[in-house]
């Protein structure tokens, strides 16, 4: 299990694995800032093993028996879409993957459902019908509603999927610190960014902007990590794709 320490003076934290905190430790010092500080949440002669994360805490969303359904989802959305730095910084990584799950399938289908409705009210008119069929002509509208009602599974399948692939990018530079369940809960909760497609005509761009800003401060913030790892990370896949494209000109190039 790891320890969040968090500097008070410059806002430098760190996950430690609790064995790795001497029994009986009350302070420490801040590598970035070299400022003595004490270390909360332990207690005198406690040994590390049973020390408690400080300062995280299940999401909103993860107390709504306590906070109730409205507030619960309400600060998660507002913590999410307005000050994410914040709201990762304290989340809790561990719990249980299915609370982070169902908040991210949830958003992540309204928002599919909001760009396609917004597609359909400003573009449906011009769209053609599709070719005859033995039922007579099949219109866009009942593939757009099929679509709609598979929301809920793409959103599953993408998030289950990006949370592999991103776990796996994060593993490869070191920066995964936390586990896959931390990872998993960064992207289901960076989800609510795509709710930002009800905005008409920009609502999708701004979408997907605020998506991949979300994501990267999420995964920096839960894991505790640099930003230059989080986006090394994620630049992998395009490097890769990248030198193969290099390799394989400059192969066209030797053979001719």
């Amino acid at each position: 299990m790891m320890v969040e320490i968090i500097c008070p003076h410059c806002s430098f934290q760190k996950s430690v694995p609790r064995e790795k905190i001497p029994s009986g430790a009350k302070t420490a010092v801040c590598p970035r800032c070299k400022q003595r500080f004490e270390i909360t949440g332990l207690k005198a002669g406690e040994n590390a093993g049973t020390v408690e994360d400080p300062g995280r805490t299940p999401p909103p969303w993860e107390r709504r028996s306590e906070l109730g359904i409205g507030k619960g989802i309400g600060e998660s959305l507002k913590g999410v879409l307005f000050s994410p730095s914040r709201f990762f910084r304290t989340a809790a990584v561990a719990g249980g993957i299915k609370e982070p799950l169902a908040f991210g399938v949830l958003t992540a289908s309204l928002g599919m459902m909001l760009e396609i409705c917004w597609q359909g009210v400003f573009r449906l008119g011009d769209l053609p019908s599709l070719n005859k069929t033995p039922l007579g002509d099949f219109t866009w509208g009942p593939l757009i509603m099929g679509i709609m009602l598979l929301s809920p599974l793409i959103a599953t399948i993408f998030i289950c999927i990006g949370s592999l692939v991103l776990h796996l990018l994060l593993t490869i530079c070191r920066a995964g610190r936390n586990g896959f369940e931390a990872t998993l809960r960064a992207v289901s909760y960076s989800q609510a960014a795509q709710l930002w497609a009800v905005i008409p005509f920009l609502g999708s761009f701004l979408a997907g902007i605020w998506l991949m800003v979300v994501t990267v401060i999420s995964v920096r913030e839960i894991h505790g990590v640099s930003y230059v790892k989080v986006i090394f990370a994620l630049l992998i896949p395009f490097i890769v794709m990248g030198m193969t494209v290099m390799a394989g000109l400059i192969s066209f190039l030797i053979s001719l």
